[in-house]
């Protein structure tokens, strides 16, 4: 049995055949194959040999099929429809097995792409998909089939089991810990609003704010608002900022692990849980399939 590397001179040949005989022009015939046009004459030549048979007839400026010729450029052309007919079944079905995960940029960079080798592992037969905004509605699109969602868990109309509880505490760099010897203590963090707070969000989008956290504490709020405010946008800017030792910012426990386990941020407070936390959310006829219980365990996993 002859392999595909066995038949590559016959598929030149033949590819060069089809092209010429479409545009009734070897000159035109090379320019389309990006060669030359004597190298597409020797094609149709050897491919003639081959057959020892003619496949056109030359007048002067132009070429013309001969019957023998007609009929393999039929044949060419209809196995040229069936290839490009397999391409496209075989595409759509790729595509039709995609599963497709959206969540926030801040999310995807410091949760799901470090379990993305996992999940290609529990889905090998799937094509993994993240969709990244940070806008709830782009997650309702129908060619969105799980998203990540921050809340309480429930969404109308949706199915939401959850990965993890919003636990936040507050951090800094190891270099910035040195540099403000109070925070060492017992009790240091009791020292907290007289430092340079970094801010993620003022509430608006429901997180714990460091307003929060303080009040929380017992510990005064307003200056540490008014004082030492900075404000980011981005949660992957707040904690680049936290690492280079800029101030201090809150931390969410399961978004910052990596983090901690490597020594760039350290902890100085105590945790806050807030009884939200992270879902995954789909249509509620993917609520209970196996497909949901998997992805919550990889997903899910410290």
């Amino acid at each position: 049995m002859k392999t595909l590397c066995d038949l590559q001179p016959l598929m030149n040949a033949l590819a060069a055949f089809e092209c010429a005989g479409r545009h009734g022009s070897f000159t035109r015939a090379s320019k389309e194959l990006g060669t030359s046009q004597p190298a597409v004459s020797r094609h149709i030549a050897n491919l003639e040999d081959h057959l020892n048979s003619a496949l056109f007839e030359r007048h002067h400026n132009r070429i013309e099929l001969t019957p023998a010729g007609r009929r393999l450029y039929d044949a060419v052309n209809l196995g040229l429809s069936h290839i490009q007919a397999v391409f496209q079944e075989i595409r759509r079905t790729r595509q039709d097995r995609a599963l497709s995960i959206g969540c926030s940029y801040d999310l995807a960079h410091l949760y799901v792409m470090p379990r993305f080798a996992a999940l290609q592992d529990a889905f090998e037969d799937r094509e993994i998909r993240i969709v990244t905004t940070n806008s709830y509605r782009e997650l309702d699109r129908a060619d969105v089939d799980y998203s990540i969602r921050f809340g309480t868990g429930h969404w109308p109309g949706m199915a939401a089991v959850k990965l993890f509880d919003e636990v936040v505490f507050p951090i800094c760099s190891p270099a910035f810990l040195d540099g403000h010897p109070a925070l060492k203590s017992d009790g240091g963090w009791h020292a907290l609003p007289e430092m340079p707070l970094l801010h993620l969000d003022e509430g608006g989008q429901g997180w714990l704010t460091w307003e929060d956290w303080l009040t929380r504490m017992g510990l005064p709020s307003g200056r540490g608002r008014s004082s030492h405010k900075s404000m980011l946008r981005h949660y992957t800017f707040l904690l680049q900022a936290v690492t280079e030792g800029r101030g201090v910012g809150l931390g969410w426990g399961t978004q910052i692990g990596p983090a901690l386990e490597a020594g760039q941020v350290v902890r100085v407070g105590p945790e806050i849980r807030t009884g939200r936390g992270y879902y995954l959310v789909c249509g509620e006829r993917r609520g209970d399939s196996p497909e949901t219980a998997v992805l919550q365990t990889v997903l899910a996993a410290g």
